[in-house]
């Protein structure tokens, strides 16, 4: 995978996510945006992240319906994280209906 990425864009994994590790991280790498592939939903990163105001995209995301109603259940916990994402990209049409009833992705006019 790191052959097919241009030499500025660089591919890493995760700290553990827990604040202290999640902010030594991004303190470490100065990231001017953030792409997640699928739905790698890590709270502690993506609130710190938000609090930085570092953009995120979620890309090739897919949604399950056992974990739609999860996070639906969830919302009070999640519904921030979800609207403070830059961009969403789904797999299929299912996916894409199932975010938009849990709000993810940036606020439009509709």
């Amino acid at each position: 995978m790191k052959r097919l990425l241009p030499s500025h864009i660089q591919k890493i994994y995760y700290p553990i996510d827990r604040r202290i590790y999640v902010e030594r991280a991004i303190r470490t790498i100065h990231p001017e945006a953030v792409v997640l592939v699928e739905a790698e939903v890590w709270p502690n990163f993506l609130w710190l992240v938000q609090d930085w105001r570092i953009p995120v995209f979620l890309v090739n995301a897919r949604l399950s319906e056992r974990s739609y109603r999860a996070y639906r259940r969830f919302g009070f916990l999640f519904r921030a994280i979800f609207r403070s994402l830059t961009g969403v990209g789904c797999q299929n049409e299912a996916d894409a209906s199932r975010l938009r009833e849990l709000d993810v992705g940036p606020r439009q006019s509709r």
